[in-house]
């Protein structure tokens, strides 16, 4: 039960670390998609504002042209009709850069197409009132302000406030989508980062217990080892006690039948020679079977060479003791 729990420890420990690493990689992926989809949004923002900008440079270089217009009826100074020219050459350039930058939404190139030929005719008329100015002279009062009026640009203010509007209303979906990716990108990476910490710490807790177990095991091993060698060492010392005291009267029966054999050897009668013959091979042969016993437990308690020595040499085979030495 131990040995499958801690497999059961190992398997969660690398499946934790697994799903973590696999986490991390889809989080950092999600990062990246989210970061260029953000660089992206932030591209289009950009565009929205410079489309904007022209816009309104539009709006100032019709006015610019109007109020250069404007002030040449009025005073006649070249200074005013420079300020027209330069403000009606920079419509048609804004409006060719503007064509450009909204490639991509029909309704401001729509727009625009209908904007130029309007812008066109507008100036088209200025012009003309420039070219009567030159001709006639100062005008009346009446008719300055009637040819001065304001009233043939109001349409195209309104079709360049309807163009604002247009981008206006696509910044604030772009500024929408681009708070969306941020937030995509931070909750992306504190959920990814949270649940990676989690499976990470799992993983850890694991390991952690694994590894308590292991030393709590290998303490019950040195424990154990040394109670075997405390028991060992008790074991030894009872077969050398007992062998020492088993051998000195065996030792004793076989010298004392000895000696009597060759003090009084002619004077015993064959039966009685025969019997300390058997007396002295009891002996000898229970002597034997204590020096074989002895040297049994010697063989099996001796140490054995490390791993690292037996691998360096080939180990030889480990003589048997006989079985009838051996037995009871």
């Amino acid at each position: 039960m131990a040995g499958v729990t801690s497999w059961l420890r190992r398997r969660t420990a690398g499946l934790a670390m697994a799903l973590a690493m696999a986490l991390l990689s889809t989080v950092f992926w999600l990062s990246f998609r989210n970061t260029e989809r953000l660089v992206t949004d932030a591209g289009w923002r950009q565009h929205t504002y410079q489309v904007i900008a022209e816009i309104r440079g539009l709006l100032g270089a019709l006015i610019e042209a109007e109020t250069g217009e404007r002030g040449y009826l009025l005073t006649g100074d070249e200074r005013s009709l420079a300020r027209y020219r330069q403000g009606s050459a920079q419509v048609a350039a804004v409006v060719a850069r503007l064509r450009a930058l909204t490639a991509d939404n029909p309704r401001q190139q729509r727009r625009l197409a209908a904007f130029a030929p309007a812008a066109s005719a507008e100036l088209d008329k200025l012009d003309r009132g420039i070219a009567w100015r030159r001709a006639s002279g100062p005008p009346a009062t009446s008719l300055t302000e009637d040819a001065v009026g304001r009233r043939p640009m109001d349409g195209l203010r309104e079709r360049v406030a309807e163009m604002e509007a247009e981008e206006t209303r696509l910044l604030a979906l772009r500024d929408r989508a681009m708070v969306g990716s941020v937030r995509r990108t931070d909750l992306s990476l504190v959920a990814g980062a949270a649940v990676a910490a989690l499976l990470l710490v799992a993983a850890f807790l694991a390991v952690h217990r694994e590894i308590g177990q292991r030393r709590r095991a290998e303490l019950q091993t040195r424990r154990a080892n040394r109670r075997l060698e405390a028991a060992n060492a008790e074991l030894e010392a009872f077969c050398y006690a007992v062998s020492h005291d088993l051998r000195a009267p065996l030792r004793a029966i076989d010298g004392f039948s000895l000696a009597l054999v060759e003090d009084a050897g002619e004077r015993l009668a064959p039966a009685d020679r025969q019997t300390l013959g058997r007396v002295r091979q009891a002996a000898q042969r229970m002597a034997g079977l204590i020096t074989s016993r002895t040297r049994c437990w010697w063989r099996a308690t001796a140490p054995r060479p490390s791993p690292s020595c037996s691998a360096r040499r080939t180990p030889r085979p480990r003589r048997r003791c006989r079985r009838s030495s051996c037995s009871t």
